[in-house]
């Protein structure tokens, strides 16, 4: 059903975005002399409606 892939594909592009927000901060922190991490208020508000839509998924799971 097409609904169906549009929920896993938003939960998949939801899971590399916080993957992709973690991997620069594990990269910044490691550097020899860490910078301020700046993120848009647009790029926040993506990670944090990423990040509570996994956790909604985990919760409560796949649902139509």
């Amino acid at each position: 059903m097409l609904v169906e892939k549009i929920i896993y594909l938003l939960f998949f592009l939801s899971v590399f975005n916080v993957i992709s927000h973690l991997f620069n901060v594990v990269v910044e922190i490691r550097k020899e002399e860490p910078k301020e991490i700046k993120n848009t208020k647009i790029e926040l508000f993506l990670f944090g409606l990423s990040l509570s839509y996994i956790l909604t998924i985990i919760f409560t799971g796949f649902q139509i």
